[in-house]
């Protein structure tokens, strides 16, 4: 068996990277479809020699996961990088609080980018207070000058993505971080004021030692379509999840339950209060949902595959 990693599918087809370093064109066995499991970029793989000129590799198997997302379509992700334009577009902050929740569910550390500062540059410290409490790691970037050491250097052994809002800046940094333009920029839609969708699939670039997780931008993300059940909401908020043991009560929603241990942090921390009313209005959402429902809907979705993996990359 050939070992490799799935770069990219697009059709059915997939590119795979053997490990000396040459990409090869594969199709699955029929099986992966029979059994839903739809290899993804970033998937291990063990594959066969097929004898077919087109596609020389078989995909036979599909190595453990670590995690397995749909939007974006990628496995084995460990960090997300979530860009956050000072202005155009302004900062969408129910996104970025969404994206927090999604990787904290789903075993990814989440690492905030500013970029397009020189846009708004007195906005920054109050943007990033928001988020000092969670112990995510936070980067600025300009138009003119990118981090790209700083970056490198959290990408290095690990799988990551850029994620956020279209027009924020994700296609550029790869490029800058690539050192050669991989990615077509996105524009702003001056109608709508957000980025037009520019990435138009999931691929994956080598950047140092690690792999860089291009994706599609997009400007919206609902949590009850992805079966997120509302006690999971917490996740997204590890400034509050750290003290919800000590409510008075162990089903505590941290909304209007009284000796709660969270309210009372973010009395005594004002600077608290955005993010917490945030997490008051996904849980509220979330619980006018009927569990069920939500239930069946993470139920629906491509299963993640075998059990967790814990290799690096």
């Amino acid at each position: 068996m050939i070992p490799g990693l799935i770069l990219r599918g697009v059709g059915g087809a997939y590119w795979i990277h053997e490990t000396n370093g040459r990409v090869t064109a594969a199709k699955p066995r029929g099986i992966f479809r029979r059994r839903r499991l739809s290899p993804l970029p970033g998937d291990r793989v063990l594959c066969s020699e097929s004898g077919d000129d087109d596609f020389p590799y078989t995909i036979e198997e599909i190595k453990p996961r670590r995690n397995a997302l749909v939007r974006p379509p990628v496995a084995n992700l460990e960090r997300c990088f979530i860009t956050v334009a000072l202005a155009d577009p302004l900062p969408d902050f129910e996104l970025v609080d969404k994206l927090g929740i999604i990787c904290r569910i789903h075993n990814i550390e989440p690492l905030i980018v500013w970029t397009k500062t020189d846009l708004a540059p007195e906005a920054l410290a109050g943007h990033r207070a928001q988020y000092l409490a969670t112990g995510w790691p936070q980067f600025a970037a300009s138009l003119e000058e990118q981090p790209v050491s700083c970056l490198l250097a959290e990408i290095n052994g690990h799988l990551v993505s850029f994620a956020g809002a279209s027009g924020t800046g994700k296609s550029t940094l790869t490029n800058a971080l690539l050192g050669e333009e991989v990615m077509e920029a996105g524009e702003i839609s001056e109608k709508l004021g957000r980025g037009r969708h520019t990435t138009r699939h999931v691929e994956l670039f080598r950047a140092g030692e690690g792999w860089i997780c291009d994706t599609p931008g997009f400007s919206s993300l609902e949590l009850d379509q992805l079966g997120i059940l509302p006690e999971e909401t917490i996740l997204g908020y590890p400034e509050f999840e750290i003290h919800a043991s000590g409510c008075r009560f162990p089903g505590c929603r941290h909304i209007q339950e009284p000796d709660c241990a969270v309210r009372r942090v973010v009395c005594d921390h004002p600077e608290l209060n955005p993010r917490y009313e945030r997490y008051i209005l996904f849980r509220e959402l979330l619980e006018a949902q009927e569990p069920w429902q939500l239930r069946r809907r993470r139920e629906l979705l491509p299963p993640p595959g075998l059990p967790m993996s814990t290799d690096r990359f």
